[in-house]
């Protein structure tokens, strides 16, 4: 029970006398005008509109007039829940963070429809849990950032008023400016836990930008001030990267127009750009799909790097260009399961988990461990991201992403090798590929299956003689070619693509000892009319062809276009041969030109490095 220190009757009276609301609508400006800088980021959280009471409470904080259709919203249920919550749930989440900001913000009028116990009642919420997020150890902890510095200055104005910003005299303002002090110093590791899984990103940066406005960042060093805006710039950053068309938040449900708020003028994705107008006003046009048509080099060059990847965070953004005509796609993998979004242009094609069945020599297993970054890449030519989890049985999935930028294309990847050649990928020289297969054991029988969602609104058309798909939305969007498939619908293979009822792309394999399965994406609209083919490719060394279980490599052609993909599965200092191409690497991707038979690099990912 936490013990009352304050008459709250007598600070309401406070808060009427100096006119509070009109303060807090005063220092927010034009972003208070209906509320919306309460609401920001709250729908992209939650994947739904904010609740009437949750409008009601942001018009009440920003002192902005209420209209009809919310003047008969009874909130002393809505209290009552949001404390329940508070009090059943283990851990708090980011959403009731934010509305419990909403709450505090709204008690100058708020107190009106509450009795003189329900105000205590609220309020002692309050202080507890600014109190509790106090004593949280992790600094870099967004609840610190949401209830430790923004709920606590918020507090501080409750108790001390007079003008929103005053100076730092009451010990809600001190600890509010120590939090977000400590909060800052720790850039890097607030950014990755910030983006963390992308849903409550804008909640993040709307509150940074709230702490600004409302007048906190006065007490605090210059020092911390800069600190505040190269964390708010990184994070901006990552908001506009997740942002598509209309507002649209990555990995979130919301529809477009829930989250108007965001997008409206003085909204929060205007704020973002406000962190660094130079880099980031463009941006912010392009990722919207508002970017002028024919663009020249001058809007180019003026726009931020097109591919975002925190490792800490365990996110990647990955965009052609930022016009989001040109499609992109987002990977989290900080849980088990990867979320996928792939976009062509405005729409995505694929969303969500990414399940993986896997079986060694008969036995079901499962993960074990996090996923991990591999390889990263990134130039004008092609964003690449590899990453890896340990499973039973022995086993390793490593996952591939990349995108080809110019051609909008993108190949995805599963691999599964047994952990000792996983841990030998990355050491440099010394073995000869006889003594490392010796060292390296040896996986039985593999059977993988894996399920790739199809965004809303999307289906796989199947064709009837070959194995490619076509992706549509009542016109063609992207084809998909399983490579490592035979062309043809003749006869039993090893890797199948098909489509389950519940509207998911569902891939399988099986190979003995190590198993390659990729996906080839290709978001063309002009080479759809063309003739296609691929090729699984021969891969020789010394004169020996090696087993699909030690390397792959594919050709794929649309019309005279044609690119070349190997990987290696098994390490080994030899120079390999495949299409003509002499290789030691353990990826390689190139255009292919049959007509001189030159390769125009595109990456070469080599594990044997030093």
């Amino acid at each position: 029970m936490v013990e009352i220190e304050r008459d709250w009757s007598e600070l309401g009276d406070q808060w009427a006398r100096q006119d509070l609301q009109s303060a807090f609508r005063d220092a927010l400006g034009p972003a208070s005008r209906n509320g919306m800088a309460f609401r920001w980021g709250v729908a992209a959280a939650t994947g739904m509109s904010c609740e009437d009471e949750l409008q009601l409470l942001s018009l009440y904080a920003s002192g902005a007039k209420v209209p009809k259709k919310l003047r008969q919203v009874e909130m002393v249920p809505f209290l009552r829940q949001w404390q329940e919550r508070l009090s059943s749930s283990e851990a708090m989440s980011i959403v009731d963070a934010a509305i419990s900001i909403v709450v505090a913000s709204a008690l100058p009028r708020l107190q009106r429809d509450l009795n003189r116990d329900e105000l205590t009642e609220v309020g002692e919420t309050l202080v507890a849990l600014h109190e509790d997020s106090i004593a949280l150890a992790n600094a870099s902890d967004p609840l610190r950032l949401l209830l430790g510095a923004e709920l606590g200055w918020v507090l501080h104005c409750l108790h001390h008023g007079s003008f929103v910003g005053t100076a730092l005299e009451s010990r809600f303002g001190k600890q509010a400016a120590e939090v977000i002090s400590q909060w800052c110093e720790v850039g890097a590791d607030s950014i990755a836990q910030a983006i963390q899984g992308g849903q409550h990103v804008r909640l993040i940066l709307a509150s940074l930008v709230r702490c600004k406005k409302l007048g906190l960042l006065r007490g605090v060093t210059k020092s911390v001030k800069t600190q505040w805006k190269e964390v708010g710039s990184e994070i901006a950053r990552w908001v506009l990267a997740l942002s598509g068309h209309r507002g649209q938040a990555g990995f979130s449900a919301a529809d477009p127009t829930m989250l108007r708020d965001d997008l409206e003028t003085d909204g929060l994705l205007d704020q973002a750009v406000k962190f660094d107008r130079e880099t980031l006003a463009n941006a912010k046009i392009s990722a919207v799909a508002k970017a002028p048509k024919g663009a020249g080099l001058s809007w180019e060059v003026s726009l931020p790097d097109s591919m975002l990847h925190d490792p800490a965070g365990k996110l990647c953004s990955m965009m052609s260009g930022w016009n989001v005509r040109r499609g992109k796609m987002h990977i989290d993998y900080h849980d088990q399961q990867v979320e996928f979004q792939l976009f062509n242009g405005k729409q995505a094609m694929l969303s969500g988990a990414l399940a993986v069945e896997l079986h060694v020599a008969g036995v079901e297993c499962q993960p074990v461990g996090p996923w991990e970054e591999v390889c990263q890449y990134s130039d004008d030519d092609v964003h690449y991201l590899e990453i890896e989890q340990d499973w039973s049985g022995n086993a390793v999935l490593q996952r591939q992403f990349v995108l080809i930028r110019e051609d909008r294309c993108v190949l995805f990847s599963d691999a599964v090798i047994s952990k000792e050649q996983a841990e030998q990928q990355g050491a440099s020289g010394g073995l000869e590929e006889a003594s490392r297969s010796e060292v390296c054991a040896e996986l039985g029988k593999i059977q993988y299956r894996c399920r790739v969602p199809l965004a809303d609104g999307a289906e796989a058309v199947f064709d009837a003689e070959v194995r490619e798909a076509v992706l549509s939305t009542g016109r063609r969007k992207a084809m998909c070619l399983p490579l490592a498939s035979p062309e043809w619908r003749v006869g039993p293979c090893d890797v199948d693509l098909t489509v389950s009822n519940d509207q998911h792309l569902v891939v399988r394999g099986s190979g003995e000892h190590r198993l390659y399965v990729p996906l080839w994406f290709d978001f063309s609209q002009r080479r759809f009319s063309r003739k296609r083919t691929w090729r699984q490719l021969t891969v020789a060394d010394q004169l020996r062809i090696l087993k699909r279980s030690e390397a792959v490599g594919y050709r794929i052609q649309m019309g005279s276009e044609q690119w070349m993909i190997y990987r290696s599965l098994i390490g080994g200092q030899n120079t390999r041969t495949v299409l003509g191409k002499h290789l030691i690497a353990d990826f390689y991707c190139a255009r292919f030109d049959s007509g001189d038979g030159n390769y125009e690099e595109l990456i070469t990912v080599d594990d044997h490095a030093d």
